[in-house]
């Protein structure tokens, strides 16, 4: 995922924080920001994400591995205190 568009008609995505994954031994340097305070629905106003990604030395080439992107809402119900991505 590099960029992410609010395609909603129903209004604001707010609190969103965005996260990359990678298998073990690798090295995942985010560029900041990757969380998102507020984006208007407008897919053409994109939150744009960038990620520098290394892998091991002994990362075989050639083969393909699986990187994972999520992009989750932080929410916090009334009367509690907790943060669910």
């Amino acid at each position: 995922m590099r960029d992410l568009g609010n395609y909603s008609r129903e209004g604001f995505i707010e609190d969103m924080e965005i996260g990359l994954e990678a298998p073990s031994g690798w090295t995942i340097t985010a560029k900041p920001p990757t969380r998102l305070r507020s984006m208007p629905p407008d897919p053409a106003q994109p939150f744009l994400v960038t990620w520098e990604v290394t892998p091991p030395a002994d990362a075989a080439p050639g083969l393909a591995y699986e990187l994972e992107a999520e992009a989750g809402r932080l929410h916090i119900p009334r009367g509690a205190n907790q943060r669910a991505v």
